[in-house]
């Protein structure tokens, strides 16, 4: 794998002024399989999120799978994601 994740958060203040922030870039770390280095990067986003989710919960509400039938290591598999 190659390339990097840029995560962004976003909510609305008192004012409805809509607040973006961007955090450091999650690059793979090129150990293990890409399956491994998948899983590593989906980690480390779930965790900034995380942190993101705790201080504005009430901005988030699509915490579900939107595609449950569209699993990333089976897009990876079928050679969708290089």
């Amino acid at each position: 794998l190659d390339g990097l994740v840029l995560p962004l958060s976003s909510y609305y203040d008192h004012d409805g002024v809509l607040v973006m922030t961007f955090f450091e870039p999650i690059s793979p770390s090129g150990n293990g399989s890409k399956e491994d280095q998948v899983k590593e990067i989906t980690q480390k986003i779930a965790k900034v999120f995380e942190r993101e989710v705790k201080k504005n919960p009430q901005d988030w509400h699509m915490l579900q799978r939107v595609w449950p039938d569209v699993l990333p290591i089976t897009r990876i598999n079928q050679g969708l994601v290089n």
